[in-house]
């Protein structure tokens, strides 16, 4: 159900900043417990996007809260550079990934997911400087061809904030993006 896997997803975000408060309180030793309550349903249920923000999530609340004068510093290069490299890397292992037995055994919707960035990179290769312009994605040429799993059009957008900047904005739009957001990090 796509309503309770939208649902996993917000309470997986929304956990971080109820952890927090709790953290700054005297009710700091019930962070984890609020946390483990939150991953239950989390792993229990098929939202493997939820799944990965809480394992990600969990990490850096690890190092931030263990290095608390380190670690943002740290992050505001890291997330900028892992924004930037993602493409690269997604283009590295697209490939080997598709023709290895594993992909078969991914979610249906994780394979929707590698055919629609792949889709997207190759669409990228064809405008790579100044990129397709604001809100293309659905209009993009050949989009029809995206249908393996009976889809007949790229959907709204290439569910990856990275690529949909690359697509739409170019890699002039991609590195101004990432500036702005490195400067808001490192604020």
């Amino acid at each position: 159900d796509k309503t309770i896997n939208r649902g996993l997803c917000a309470l997986a975000l929304l956990v971080w900043p109820a952890m927090l408060v709790l953290h700054r309180t005297e009710c700091g030793k019930y962070t984890w417990v609020l946390l483990a309550v939150v991953a239950l349903p989390i792993f229990l249920l098929h939202s493997l996007s939820a799944k990965m923000a809480v394992v990600a999530g969990a990490l850096v609340w690890v190092l931030v809260t263990r290095w608390p004068c380190l670690m943002p510093k740290v992050l505001s290069y890291a997330v900028p550079l892992l924004l930037l490299i993602w493409p690269l890397l997604f283009a590295a292992v697209e490939k080997p990934l598709t023709a290895s037995g594993y992909y078969e055994k991914l979610p249906i919707s994780s394979r929707h997911r590698v055919e629609i960035w792949g889709f997207t990179l190759g669409k990228v290769a064809e405008k790579p400087w100044t990129g397709w312009g604001m809100n293309t994605a659905r209009s993009i040429p050949d989009h029809a061809d995206l249908n393996a799993h009976g889809r007949t059009n790229m959907p709204l957008h290439p569910h990856n904030s990275v690529m949909q900047l690359l697509l739409e904005q170019g890699i002039v739009g991609l590195l101004l993006s990432v500036m702005a957001i490195a400067l808001l990090m490192r604020q």
